[in-house]
């Protein structure tokens, strides 16, 4: 966590959650993680900070503009930040998530609403 604090914006959001904020592909992005011991700090790691899913953006970026209306399927989305970070390259896509765990869902509410791409 103090690595966190050190390197973006960390306010508490209840007594299990973090809010971050954070710069995103040049924008700026807020995301709630629940602290230890689920498993989104681990995640956020994964995607934001190892970039988990850019090969796949690069990917992407050779067949499509980042203005092209998508549609794109993150199937066991977790608490949706692949889905984030997506949206931070394809603003203008349509996004499905599907997480069949409730926790989860519950979880993703509260990220993707909280989520800020200016």
């Amino acid at each position: 966590m103090k690595h966190l604090s050190q390197k973006y914006r960390v306010q508490k959001y209840s007594d299990n959650e973090i809010l971050l904020h954070f710069p995103l592909n040049g924008k700026c992005a807020q995301l709630i993680f629940r602290t230890f011991p689920a498993s989104d700090l681990c995640v956020l790691n994964q995607v934001f900070e190892h970039h988990c899913y850019h090969p796949i953006v690069l990917r992407m970026l050779q067949t499509f503009s980042a203005d092209d209306e998508l549609k794109i399927i993150d199937a066991g989305s977790n608490v949706g930040y692949a889905c984030v970070y997506f949206q931070s390259f394809f603003p203008k896509a349509e996004i499905v998530a599907i997480e069949p765990e409730d926790l989860m869902q519950c979880s993703y509410k509260k990220t993707f609403p909280s989520m800020i791409i200016n």
